[in-house]
C-alpha cells in the first residue's frame, strides 16, 4: 500500500482542510508511516489547517486513527473496484493540473493512465440530468473530438460525464476516466 497516498486520503478526511493545505503539510519533512501510526508526531509536524482542527478540538487521536482506518479502507476498495489512486507526486498524474492553484492531491482512475497525460485530451461536462436533444449533441462533439485525435476524459459524474464515457466505450475510442474526490461504492454502480 502506497502509505502516501494513505495519509493524503487520511488528511483530506480532516474538516477544512483541502488540497493546499495536504501539499503544504507534505513539504515538512515526513515519515508517512509514522505520520499514520503516531498522533503525536501529526501534532508536531502540522501547520495551519491540520493544526487548527488539532486546537480547535476537530481532530484528535481517536478521530485520527479512524481517518487513517477509512483511508486503507478506501485504498481497498478502490483495488476491488479496479480504480487506480494516483497521487500528484507520481508521473502518470496528469501533469496539466499540476499548473492550477487548487488542484486535487490525489485522483481516481479507471483506464489506461498513459491516456490521462495525453497531449491532445478533452473533457466532457455538462448537467447531471440532460435532455434527449444535449445528449445528442454531446455524442456529435465526442465524434468530433476523436476525429481530431482527443482522448475523451470523463469526470464520471452522473449524467453528461457518464454519458461520454459510455459512447467512448461503445465506440472503442480512446477515453478515461478519473474524479478529483473520494469514491463511494454507491456511486462507482452507476459506472
Amino acid at each position: 500500500m502506497n502509505l502516501l497516498t494513505q495519509l493524503i486520503i487520511a488528511c483530506l478526511k480532516i474538516h477544512h482542510v483541502g488540497p493546499i493545505s495536504v501539499r503544504n503539510f507534505l513539504k515538512e519533512n515526513l515519515n508517512f508511516e509514522s505520520v499514520l501510526n503516531d498522533f503525536d508526531m501529526l501534532q508536531r509536524k502540522s501547520k495551519g489547517a491540520i493544526q487548527r482542527a488539532i486546537k480547535q478540538g476537530d481532530l484528535d487521536v481517536s478521530i485520527w486513527k479512524s481517518y487513517v482506518q477509512g483511508a486503507q479502507e478506501e485504498i481497498i476498495l478502490a483495488k476491488i473496484e479496479g480504480i487506480q489512486l494516483v497521487n500528484y507526486q507520481e508521473l502518470s498524474y496528469p501533469q496539466r493540473l499540476l499548473t492550477l492553484h487548487n488542484f486535487p492531491v490525489i485522483i481516481y482512475a479507471k483506464g489506461n493512465l498513459k491516456l490521462l497525460n495525453a497531449k491532445r485530451s478533452v473533457a466532457i461536462i455538462g448537467t447531471r440530468e440532460p435532455s434527449k436533444f444535449s445528449l445528442e449533441r454531446s455524442q456529435l462533439i465526442i465524434q468530433y473530438f476523436v476525429s481530431k485525435g482527443y482522448v475523451i476524459i470523463s469526470g464520471l459524474a452522473q449524467g453528461c460525464d457518464t454519458y461520454a464515457h459510455q459512447v467512448t466505450l461503445a465506440n472503442k475510442w480512446k477515453n478515461d476516466g478519473c474524479v478529483g474526490c473520494r469514491i463511494r461504492s454507491a456511486d462507482l454502480s452507476t459506472r
